[in-house]
């Protein structure tokens, strides 16, 4: 008797633990499908993303005044297609440029419309000046794209 008291006790506790889910739930998708709710929350990502680039309008690195004025021994990296720069992977780069002891200079920020054959980065090579990122494929070109 005793058991099946326990058990009794366990499976309304079930049943309305999920009741409660079930009604939360609801009212979750019934705020999801506002207009209001969906501005807000495209306003918040919206904001944060600005005030990011803002607060470090270079990604973290050191702003490069004129794109003419790269260093004569700086090899190019260049674009193999027409369209929108959508990522740039700053630690990739710098993990490369540590590695090799050279000097990335990017051109085109996330954002910057660029066409075949644009300068997207240059690169000074390191002391050995034996791989440098963009000619060698595998150390880092990936970082840029």
């Amino acid at each position: 008797m005793q058991a099946r008291l326990i058990l009794f006790g366990v499976t309304i506790l079930v049943v309305a633990l999920i009741v409660i889910t079930l009604l939360r739930w609801i009212e979750y998708l019934s705020r999801l499908g506002r207009v209001a709710e969906t501005s807000q929350r495209v306003e918040d990502v919206a904001r944060n993303a600005m005030n990011d680039r803002i607060a470090a309008p270079c990604l973290g690195g050191r702003p490069l005044r004129d794109s003419h004025s790269l260093p004569p021994e700086a090899y190019s990296v260049e674009s193999s297609r027409t369209g929108y720069v959508q990522h740039l992977d700053i630690k990739a780069l710098q993990i490369c440029a540590d590695e090799q002891q050279a000097e990335i200079f990017v051109v085109a920020l996330p954002g910057t419309f660029i066409h075949t054959g644009k300068l997207i980065a240059a690169v000074v090579p390191g002391l050995d000046g034996q791989r440098v990122v963009g000619k060698d494929r595998r150390g880092g070109y990936s970082g840029l794209s």
